[in-house]
């Protein structure tokens, strides 16, 4: 599980995590899966990015009571032609609003079973839900242009999750 959080607005972490996932996605070839996750629930243009289109949304699989199963989330997911999978950030404000730390969990800890690797483009937000992500990624990537807002910001993003706990080693620039 590898995370991109970005510092600001516009400072490529889509761009680096979908670039990512394809090349990942085209190395291990068709024999395994890679998904690419979008969990910037309000504003997220993975799908944009790659231009791909489709019914379901990662609101869908938080929306269900059931456990998720292979079927439901491969229903989820929209292949890209580089063989990447690609999930949806959810269509309206709304859905954002009620997926919580334990659906994202859910959701990740299920996409991790089946997949070689995933990549989530996010979070955005350093809640439960977010810090939930962090904590169960192997690898966190924090995205910021050397430009003085982009550092104030992820000064300030490093030192709230070390005040909440979070080891800052585990992030890289």
């Amino acid at each position: 599980l590898i995370s991109f959080m970005g510092s600001a607005g516009g400072v490529g972490c889509t761009t680096l995590a979908t670039n990512l996932a394809v090349e990942l996605a085209e190395l291990v070839g068709e024999q395994q899966m890679v998904a690419l996750v979008d969990l910037d629930f309000r504003f997220g243009n993975v799908a944009t990015l790659l231009d791909v289109h489709g019914q379901f949304t990662v609101a869908d699989l938080c929306s269900t009571q059931e456990q998720l199963d292979p079927q439901m989330i491969l229903k989820a997911l929209i292949k890209h032609d580089s063989g990447l999978y690609v999930l949806r950030r959810p269509h309206s404000f709304a859905q954002a609003e009620m997926i919580t730390a334990a659906h994202c969990a859910n959701v990740l800890s299920s996409l991790q079973e089946m997949c070689a690797y995933v990549v989530v483009d996010g979070p955005t937000r350093y809640d439960s839900g977010g810090r939930s992500v962090l904590d169960a990624a192997d690898v966190n990537f924090l995205v910021l242009q050397l430009l003085v807002p982009c550092v104030r910001s992820a000064d300030r993003m490093m030192q709230e999750l070390a005040a909440q706990g979070f080891n800052p080693d585990r992030i890289s620039f």
